[in-house]
């Protein structure tokens, strides 16, 4: 969600796992750069899956970055006086913008496609409970894989997803701190997690030959999300590292090499390969975690293209543009049948995108 706080992979609740009370809290740039690109990325790949196919990896992206922030209080987590919250205000960041989108996409299509609503209560009532992804598990539903009469919430599987995440991640921290783990050892048990969720989508992948469970599942998207954590052990949970004049080439080359990695995947795999469950989204997760680690260097020549304020602008509501982008794709096309021209009807509905995520994220 969009707020000055972080907490959520999709800006606007980024807040920050554990803010001390009346603290003002901080932004990155660079993390709201790199926030952005993933949100282009994601809505290029529903409008030219042709020119895009891997897009849907840049999800992997969000969950790195929404584990870097979880873990970001590593070090305070030894702490005597140390409370772990969870945080419900992250919590309402997220919900009420989505039930603005629900009510209103049910609403419209009441009125001009009721021929749509027949699946929707399932969904909607899903995502309201943050239980969308094992909804469309038990429904059987693909998310690559549309339906006759597809859902405008089926996007919505990662909303759910996202907050069970948060959830373990709490329990996590809980955990640790209750054994008094040294931070040695969460890093060992984050990297075991990391590890066997990789493994769980493989051999899950390979049981069932088909791609549903373990895209949706929360046990097999873990590991972007402990990878990002394990990055905040490295690097402390600093939102901006100081420059190091002595590895800026380094660090420059290895960061091109990362960013043309990550485009490389993006314009290669679909989301129907056995490669991409195997091995694609394990890579795809780690290039985002380096990429993570370069944009918030100072001195990395990547760390001020992402800072970019059109990047920077597309981040900070990157949450509110993920709630609006897929039902507008789905509702409008039909509505402007008739205009005739293909860039016409692609423009509307950008445009009818970016003026509903921004009424969203100024509510």
């Amino acid at each position: 969600m969009e707020t000055s706080n972080y907490q959520t992979g999709l800006s606007k609740s980024n807040a920050h796992p554990h803010p001390p009370e009346k603290q003002k809290r901080k932004r990155s740039a660079a993390l709201d750069g790199l926030k952005g690109f993933f949100i282009l990325a994601i809505i290029l790949y529903y409008y030219f899956q042709h020119l895009l196919p891997g897009g849907f990896l840049a999800v992997n992206g969000f969950l790195v970055v929404g584990g870097y922030l979880t873990f970001r209080q590593n070090k305070k987590t030894f702490a005597e006086d140390y409370q772990e919250r969870f945080s419900w205000k992250s919590l309402k960041r997220m919900f009420f913008p989505m039930l603005f989108m629900i009510i209103t996409t049910v609403a419209t299509l009441f009125l001009i496609a009721p021929q749509m609503l027949s699946n929707i209560r399932g969904m909607a009532l899903s995502a309201l409970f943050f239980v969308n992804n094992d909804y469309q598990i038990f429904s059987q539903q693909s998310y690559f894989v549309q339906s006759a009469n597809p859902s405008p919430f089926v996007h919505l599987w990662y909303v759910s997803l996202y907050v069970q995440l948060l959830i373990v991640g709490f329990l996590l921290r809980r955990l640790m701190k209750k054994m008094n783990f040294l931070r040695m050892q969460e890093f060992a048990l984050l990297a075991f997690l990391t590890l066997a969720s990789a493994v769980g989508m493989a051999v899950l992948y390979w049981w069932e030959q088909e791609p549903s469970h373990v895209y949706y599942l929360v046990s097999t998207r873990l590991f972007s999300f402990t990878l990002g954590a394990l990055l905040s052990y490295i690097h402390e949970g600093k939102l901006l590292i100081p420059e190091e004049h002595s590895n800026k080439s380094i660090l420059n080359v290895a960061s091109v090499i990362c960013m043309g990695a990550f485009i490389w995947m993006l314009v290669t795999f679909n989301g129907m390969q056995a490669e991409v469950y195997y091995m694609i989204m394990l890579l795809s997760s780690i290039v985002m975690t380096l990429l993570l680690s370069f944009v918030i260097r100072e001195g990395v020549m990547l760390h001020y293209i992402i800072s970019f304020k059109g990047f920077t602008f597309l981040g900070k509501r990157s949450y509110s543009y993920y709630l609006w982008f897929y039902p507008i794709h789905l509702i409008l096309p039909s509505l402007l049948r008739g205009l005739g021209d293909y860039w016409l009807n692609v423009s509307i509905q950008w445009i009818t995108i970016i003026v509903l995520a921004e009424l969203t994220y100024q509510l």
